[in-house]
Parts: C-alpha cells; structure tokens; sequence
C-alpha cells in the first residue's frame, strides 16, 4: 500500500471541497458536512422586521430637553434594558419609576441644570429590501413633576 499517502490526500481535498460548498450554499438540507440552521432560509429573508430603539430624554425646570443615558444614573445599558425600562413601560410602576431617576439624576449631578421631568421615547424603523424606513417616534410615557 504505497499510495496511501495520496489516497488520503484526495479524500481530505475532497472533503474540503465538500464542506466549502456547502458553506457557500447555506442549505440546510447540506448538513452532513456543514449545518448552518441560522443560514437556511438565507435566500427566503422577509422583511417585515421592525428595528427600535428607546431613548430617555429629561425636561428640565426651565423646560429645555435633555438627552439622558443609563450612565447619568450609575447604570450600564444591560441592566437598564432589563429592569428600568421595562418599569418605565408599565403603567403601575412607571409613575414611581420616572420619580425615583429624577431624584437620582439630580442627586448625582447637581452641577447641571435639574430635572423637572422625564419622557420615554421609541424610534423604530421599518425593514424594507432596499432601505430602512423611519417610522414616526412613539412616545412611551410622559412624566411631569408636579
């Protein structure tokens, strides 16, 4: 068995070149030699997806706005998209929720101008085949301290 050396050899090249095209093809049903689930409707997309994002702005007492990010109140965005977002959206604990950051942020800035009141803002865009469409903001909550 001399040449089994290059029998090897092809069978390894074969193989590589099995598995290249099927990366190249991202099928699911080529999943003996490379399975990219995520990639099988590849070519199938739709594009009724909605992107958002949330923003926080702040109303000062002289009634200017201010943009607001979790960081002016000692938090990363992580934290902030799982527990005071979702408070801020709840009709029950907003109220409370917007009161408390106020305080916070006044507390912990007193350099700047105070906050008089809150507002939780969504952009979102509509995903189309060609261009993201901008949708018109959504105001999720208005708070005004009394």
């Amino acid at each position: 068995m001399k040449n089994w050396k290059f029998i090897i050899s092809c069978m390894i090249i074969i193989w590589l070149g099995l598995q290249l095209w099927a990366g190249v093809n991202f099928k699911d049903h080529t999943w003996p030699f490379i399975g990219f689930p995520m990639y099988a409707y590849k070519r199938g997309v739709t594009y009724d997806n909605e992107v958002q994002k949330i923003l926080l702005h702040g109303q000062t007492v002289a009634g200017q706005t201010v943009e607001v990010i979790p960081e002016d109140f000692g938090m990363y965005s992580t934290p902030w998209d799982n527990s005071v977002v979702p408070k801020l959206k709840d009709s029950t604990t907003n109220q409370q929720m917007a009161a408390q950051l106020i305080d916070d942020y006044n507390r912990r800035h007193p350099e700047r101008p105070p906050l008089a009141g809150l507002q939780l803002i969504k952009i979102h865009w509509q995903m189309t085949e060609t261009v993201p469409v901008e949708m018109p903001p959504d105001t999720l909550l208005f708070y005004k301290r009394n």
